[in-house]
């Protein structure tokens, strides 16, 4: 998702906070918008790192990057930056995300529901870092190919990585190792416009009473 669709997904996740702030669907926005915001947050690293931004998202498609463990092994696969040992809050803040992913798997998959003061507490604490997510990943810093470092920034800027002067340096074939992709993986396509008559056709069916 590029940033704005990031930001309206925050819009949707607080308004429904406002009408319901123990509510699981209110969850589930903030946890989309977190991934939308991780998955734009590793995009940028990489190409800080000498990749296009483009390669940067066919990688993480690719590669399917489900849970927070696999991420921070991409994270850094790529640029060498272990988050879990990030100085300041980032180390605080993933570790806590770790045990609400757990939430996550319960409430997503329908397993069983949770205590509503855990559901609300963790809406509360994903919104805090993602409106803040600057002062929280922004400083994050980054080696650079020539040996120098850069911090991480603003990701959600309209360019991030403008201005910085960062020259394209590296193939996809060089990026496919970080992300530990074999030379089979191919990323899943949505589903192609023809199955929206389909879909339309099932529910003209079902509403019909027929």
């Amino acid at each position: 998702m590029n940033p704005s669709e990031i930001g309206s997904l925050l819009m949707q996740a607080q308004a429904s906070y406002e009408a319901s702030p123990a509510g699981i669907h209110t969850f589930a926005l903030y946890w989309i918008t977190w991934e939308a915001y991780r998955t734009r947050m590793l995009a940028v690293a990489t190409r800080l790192r000498g990749w296009r931004i483009a390669d940067a998202y066919l990688a993480i498609g690719t590669r399917k990057i489900s849970t927070q463990k696999i991420y921070k092994r991409c994270f850094k696969g790529v640029t060498g930056v272990e988050l879990s040992e990030q100085p300041g809050i980032v180390a605080r803040v993933l570790s806590n995300l770790d045990l609400i992913e757990s939430l996550r798997q319960r409430l997503i998959h329908g397993y069983r529901s949770a205590n509503p003061e855990l559901i609300q507490a963790s809406n509360e604490f994903l919104d805090a870092i993602l409106t803040h997510h600057e002062k929280v990943f922004g400083k994050i810093v980054l080696p650079l190919q020539d040996g120098t470092q850069i911090q991480l920034g603003n990701v959600l800027a309209k360019r991030p990585c403008g201005g910085r002067g960062i020259p394209i340096q590296n193939n996809y074939e060089l990026l496919k190792p970080c992300f530990e992709l074999k030379d089979t993986a191919k990323r899943d396509g949505l589903p192609d416009r023809s199955i929206v008559h389909t879909l339309e056709k099932i529910v003209v069916h079902l509403r019909s009473g027929q």
